[in-house]
């Protein structure tokens, strides 16, 4: 008997280059919520790992590895954006668009992330059981849509370009952040919008623009390879990731400028426990790495027939975002003050998936039906 009724069957050429894509991000999808059901459910969550003030520390290995995992959401949202905006951009010229009505729309998204994230998100928020009490915040939607808004016009270079464009914002977000030792002095505005993110109860930024552009030119790069020859672009992914993933490594030993806090290596928990807000160039190394090899893995298993679970997610990221936060606030405060065990946080995880697939299935159709131009195409 098929359990699932929408199980993926082998790929078509036409599109076996984004299951892969569609799959990844369901994942990421799935990982995020983990985290704010955590937030939610549990009262629980630790301090971010923010580049001054408070650190969060783990005494054993459960509480790191649930909040560890879903590092990987990050890094791989602004990579796969990048992704799609270099493919949309290439879909968009061989149907006739000019380079003014394909950056004007990929400016629009970027806008409507931003106001989706003020006007909608941040009303989640505020419903928060645990308690909320910053007036403005700017969250991971803000830093998306401030990445399409820098990036639209440059949807049209050649791929070889992307990678020195994503080094060199790498590098030169790392050099012009903050320092921990600024912790408590006072940052102009336009810094926390575009490299230091905290800031007070008025107004909170947690995902500045700047700061992520690196892993979203990567994925405008990899836009590029992939159009060119799949294959050989998964294969890429795969090599990368290793490059990735063992340049971690080593500069994490280093210390320093590379991980923007210094570090005390008690543990292995201490050597991955490193610095999201905002990401440091071992962060972004070992989220990013990681992200590429789980991508050649869902690449190979390609033509594997599997339920449709994750693409489903993939394919209504946006949706799934906004309502994954309410279902989760719900439960949160039917679960009172005290919030419940870490047990049943993961049968509540687990049951809010469940109640989020069909609805997704549906908005992920609706939203393929719709024209290239439509509004509902840039949600």
């Amino acid at each position: 008997m098929n359990y699932f009724p929408e199980a993926e069957r082998p790929a078509s050429s036409a599109t076996q280059r984004l299951l892969s894509l569609d799959r990844l991000r369901g994942l990421l999808m799935v990982l995020m919520a983990l985290d704010h059901a955590v937030f939610f459910l549990t009262r629980l969550h630790t301090v971010g790992e923010f580049w001054g003030g408070p650190y969060p520390s783990y005494n054993s290995a459960l509480p790191f590895l649930v909040r560890w995992v879903t590092h990987l959401a990050a890094t791989g949202f602004f990579f796969l954006l990048g992704a799609g905006q270099g493919m949309a951009a290439r879909t968009r010229r061989r149907q006739g668009w000019g380079w003014g009505r394909t950056t004007g729309q990929f400016l629009l998204r970027g806008v409507l992330l931003i106001v989706v994230q003020l006007a909608v998100v941040n009303r989640a928020w505020e419903l928060s059981p645990s308690g909320w009490v910053v007036k403005w915040y700017f969250g991971v939607l803000f830093a998306l849509g401030g990445g399409l808004l820098l990036t639209a016009p440059l949807s049209g270079l050649k791929s070889w370009v992307y990678p020195g464009l994503a080094l060199a914002a790498l590098l030169a977000c790392a050099w012009a952040g903050p320092r921990p030792g600024q912790w408590q002095h006072y940052l102009p505005l336009w810094k926390r919008f575009a490299l230091a993110p905290g800031g007070d109860q008025n107004l909170w930024v947690s995902f500045p623009a700047l700061s992520w552009l690196a892993p979203l030119l990567l994925g405008l790069a990899f836009a590029g390879w992939i159009e060119a020859d799949a294959k050989r672009a998964m294969r890429r992914a795969l090599v990368l990731g290793i490059v990735f993933l063992a340049a971690f490594a080593g500069l994490r030993l280093l210390d320093g400028f590379f991980n923007i806090r210094p570090a005390n290596y008690r543990n292995w928990i201490d050597f991955l426990n490193v610095v999201k807000y905002p990401p440091s160039i071992t962060f972004v190394l070992l989220t990013l790495g990681i992200n590429l090899l789980l991508l050649a893995l869902f690449h190979a298993l390609d033509r594997v027939r599997l339920p449709a679970i994750l693409p489903v997610f993939g394919r209504s990221a946006l949706f799934f975002y906004v309502a994954h936060l309410f279902l989760y606030v719900g439960m949160g405060r039917l679960a009172g003050r005290g919030g419940v065990s870490i047990g049943w946080m993961f049968a509540l995880w687990i049951l809010g998936l469940a109640l989020l697939y069909l609805p997704c299935r549906w908005y992920g159709r609706l939203r393929q039906r719709q024209p290239s131009g439509s509004l509902l195409r840039l949600l």
